[in-house]
């Protein structure tokens, strides 16, 4: 899958850049990024591969980083993959169900569907957590 090769460079490519130019860098490209990958996680006429790996990558995003703390940008992009997933979730829903698609289809969305819960459910969590420590 060749979107997803082009995605990947471009995420190691703004992950080697120096502290200075990766801010900028990352401010430049991640809204826009993350815009293309929704329209095509929700583009009904693209292939369901393509959709499923936008959805993977998006999510990806959505968790942020794993080996260093989530910077300004970080926590941005995050808020915003996460919002363009709720609007992917319908699709993974009638993949998972759907007869037409072959069984290892099935699995990816059930597997993708069940990650986006995960992530909504930890959101939920943290939002409650800052408001009861707020008050």
């Amino acid at each position: 899958m060749q979107i997803g090769s082009e995605i990947t460079e471009t995420l190691t490519e703004l992950g080697t850049t120096s502290a200075d130019s990766s801010g900028r860098k990352k401010a430049d490209v991640f809204p826009g990024l993350v815009e293309s990958l929704g329209t095509l996680a929700t583009d009904s006429t693209a292939s369901v591969f393509n959709r499923l790996e936008a959805i993977e990558i998006l999510l990806r995003l959505a968790i942020g980083p794993r080996n260093r703390p989530a910077d300004r940008i970080d926590v941005t992009v995050s808020r915003h993959a996460r919002i363009v997933l709720s609007d992917a979730t319908p699709f993974l829903d009638q993949t998972m169900i759907s007869k037409n698609n072959r069984a290892r289809i099935r699995l990816q969305a059930a597997s993708l569907a069940s990650l986006v819960g995960k992530l909504v459910s930890y959101q939920v969590r943290d939002h409650r957590d800052q408001a009861s420590a707020c008050s």
